[in-house]
């Protein structure tokens, strides 16, 4: 049974993320030019942490990787980018070549969405890293989350080696994931909102510190997702949210299980648009993402119905492809 908290949360994240990307490629936020409000900072800081909230809770349940997800998963990637092309191709008017549709024709081993291929590669090796976290010792496994964290979120991030939009940063959100359902962790919810909010004000200071004296490389830093004020920010969101008592609430359930396809459609013409109204109205941008994102989550229906016929249909005609 889903809990209708969490797949609210999931739908949150997919709007939070139509959001930030709307500030980064649609404003040109990530430039770090002149005429960023200190609004904007405080926009992007709450929702930074959507992405590896995401993951988190990827690991918190456990990705149960069996023959006929990962059908279902190749098969779905296929589908949503041959929407996407004709998305691009009629409504936003886009020339787009037919061989640099070929060339995407697997997006998945071409990196048509980063997160999409590094959470497939997490999907393979998932049943050999359940089975290690279940078999590890509980000194172990936060020993070793502690020595992963120090090699990513500062080596690695201080070094100005990864920005976090990479398979070593997922990984870790997974694992962190895993350790905190294993070990059943708990935090306060007052305490998580406490915590959540105050990384969020620290990387808001630090951020405008940097902007207002025209250190655009710092400036950029701090919006990565292995920032260790993002990674503790994003583990509040989790906690904050498995305090609550689970409950089974349809049209959450629903926003959640079909919320995905949300990354994979937004793209740049719906940033642009987007920005356009944000610059208006935030509120205005907000409702306009909410009211698209809810549209792509009923789109998803018929694909998910579409792709789940096609696995069952290649499970039953080839025997090797039976869990």
């Amino acid at each position: 049974m889903r809990n209708s908290n969490v797949e609210l949360l999931r739908f949150v994240l997919m709007v939070g993320i139509c959001l930030l990307h709307t500030l980064f490629l649609g404003k040109n936020l990530g430039s770090f030019t002149s005429g960023i409000d200190r609004v904007d900072f405080f926009v992007v800081a709450c929702v930074i942490p959507a992405v590896n909230v995401f993951m988190l809770i990827s690991g918190y349940f456990g990705i149960n990787t069996t023959i006929k997800k990962i059908m279902y998963f190749v098969l779905y990637g296929f589908i949503a980018y041959v929407l996407l092309f004709v998305i691009k191709t009629t409504i936003w008017q886009k020339p787009i070549s037919m061989l640099g549709f070929v060339r995407n024709i697997l997006p998945i081993s071409t990196f048509v969405w980063w997160f999409f291929t590094y959470y497939f590669m997490i999907m393979l090796l998932a049943p050999f890293i359940n089975k290690g976290c279940a078999v590890v010792s509980k000194k172990y496994f936060r020993a070793f989350i502690l020595i992963y964290f120090l090699i990513n979120s500062f080596g690695l991030y201080w070094g100005r080696i990864s920005d976090g939009s990479n398979f070593q940063t997922l990984l870790f959100l997974y694992l962190v994931g895993r350790y905190v359902s294993i070990y059943n962790v708990k935090l306060n919810k007052y305490f998580s909102v406490t915590a959540y909010f105050a990384c969020i004000a620290a990387l808001c200071f630090i951020e405008i510190y940097f902007y207002e004296r025209g250190t655009v490389e710092m400036c950029k830093l701090l919006y990565c997702y292995n920032n260790p004020l993002v990674v503790f920010a994003s583990l509040s969101v989790l906690l904050f949210v498995v305090s609550f008592k689970p409950r089974s609430n349809p049209i959450f359930i629903h926003l959640g299980k079909h919320s995905f396809l949300i990354y994979l459609l937004t793209t740049m013409p719906f940033f642009s648009w987007w920005a356009g109204l944000y610059s208006d109205s935030i509120w205005i941008c907000i409702l306009s993402i909410l009211a698209t994102c809810f549209l792509i989550t009923i789109i998803d229906i018929p694909i998910v119905f579409f792709v789940n016929t096609c696995v069952r249909k290649l499970s039953a005609t080839f025997p090797l492809l039976k869990d």
